[in-house]
């Protein structure tokens, strides 16, 4: 089976599997390829990974996606087969660029759903240019949309990652909060969710080397903690 094929077979997963885990598939293909592993080991590690976590087939279409109100079912997970077939033609009619450019503004407020990966499975998808991986990532973004706290427009007291990281740490309830389970996402909204989070929000100022100082402070907590959150924050 060649590479391309593999990546297809991969898409007619479901973008999570029970119970509402992230089915990391179509990433780790891409990851394994840029590693130079032939088509055969990848088709066989993702069958092996289908077979491991019971990966199921997205839910039955419920109507179209109206390009005049596409947000209007964001965070519907059923709808996920309605979004990454809206996604998919969108991304075919204006490029991949084009609609990054034209749906993450709006999308962006929902990062934290299914955990950050609908955002890691779209960097993928760029990283190889891969359109139709692109539709379902944009897809999978929109169905499991979480927003969190918007900006207020209060201005920012710092331009150092670290310093907001520290701000959550301090929030009152940080430690004492519950969740219906123990997944990563349920977590970040409860956080979200505490009166003290909303400030944080407009701490950091960005500028051109913000999404390095980030990234280094994300991989500077993992180093020290090797903690699986802040795996994801990496």
């Amino acid at each position: 089976m060649s590479l391309e094929a593999i990546r297809e077979r991969a898409r007619r997963d479901s973008v999570e599997f029970p119970y509402l885990l992230a089915n990391h598939a179509p990433m780790v293909i891409v990851a394994l390829d840029r590693l130079g592993a032939s088509p055969a080991r990848i088709g066989a590690w993702y069958e092996g990974y289908r077979a491991a976590n019971g990966l199921v087939a997205p839910p039955p279409p419920v109507a179209p996606i109206d390009a005049a109100d596409w947000d209007s079912a964001l965070g519907t997970r059923a709808r996920e087969t309605d979004y990454r077939a809206f996604f998919t033609e969108e991304t075919r009619r204006l490029g991949l660029d084009g609609a990054v450019r034209l749906y993450v503004p709006r999308l962006v407020q929902g990062v934290a759903g299914s955990a950050l990966h609908p955002l890691m499975r779209l960097a993928y998808a760029a990283l190889s240019q891969d359109e139709a991986e692109a539709g379902a990532a944009l897809g999978y973004w929109a169905t499991c949309h979480l927003p969190l706290p918007a900006p207020s427009g209060a201005a920012p007291d710092t331009d150092d990652p670290g310093a907001v990281l520290a701000g959550v740490a301090a929030i009152e309830g940080v430690r004492s909060y519950e969740t219906e389970t123990d997944l990563l996402w349920h977590n970040i909204r409860a956080v979200a969710a505490l009166p003290g989070f909303r400030p944080v929000v407009d701490r950091l100022a960005f500028d051109p080397d913000t999404p390095r100082r980030m990234a280094g402070t994300a991989l500077a907590l993992y180093a020290a903690t090797m903690d699986f959150a802040a795996l994801h924050a990496l």
